[in-house]
């Protein structure tokens, strides 16, 4: 009888992790993925020598998820004043693939602040999204998360546009995966 119980202990322990019931997620630290931009970046535009959606054109200024994540995670800061805005493209590229466009949206700085004079983004807005894309604590003053699963792709990318008018001074993006 002892037999049996030990055997059907073990049977519980073992069967799951051999049927993969145990999942881990896997996480990484937030890492710099655009730093202090002041100025518009030139817009992919699919024709244009170096600015196509090619991989070989992809941007300098494309960050590698490196890992196995399934999904990444984007906050932005910026500095002048709360209420001014940003508008953003985001690619993401699988090796050697096209870029494929995540989301285009607006973030506006909000009145929390990373530090002296950087503000997080509290508002964000997407538009033209993956159905797998969602923003996260958005418009409460508090740093706005975009989240969007990676689908396989490993490099992602952050085209800035500032406005001429409403305009952050600059703006900083992070990314984080898991």
């Amino acid at each position: 009888m002892k037999k049996k119980i030990a055997l059907i202990l073990l049977a519980i322990t073992i069967v799951p992790l051999l049927m993969g019931a145990y999942i881990e997620t896997r996480t990484m630290g937030y890492i710099p993925l655009r730093t202090t931009v002041t100025a518009d970046d030139t817009a992919l535009d699919g024709t244009t020598a170096s600015y196509t959606y090619q991989f070989a054109d992809k941007s300098a200024k494309a960050v590698a998820i490196t890992g196995e994540y399934n999904t990444a995670e984007i906050y932005f800061y910026g500095t002048d004043a709360a209420a001014e805005t940003c508008n953003f493209k985001v690619y993401a590229y699988r090796e050697n693939g096209p870029a494929c466009l995540v989301c285009t949206g607006v973030v506006t700085l909000g009145t929390a602040l990373k530090a002296t004079g950087v503000f997080y983004g509290g508002t964000i807005a997407i538009t033209d999204y993956w159905a797998t894309s969602s923003v996260i604590d958005s418009g409460n003053n508090r740093a706005a998360r975009l989240q969007f699963d990676l689908k396989g792709c490993k490099y992602v990318y952050v085209e800035i546009d500032i406005p001429a008018a409403s305009e952050v001074a600059s703006i900083s993006a992070e990314i984080s995966g898991y």
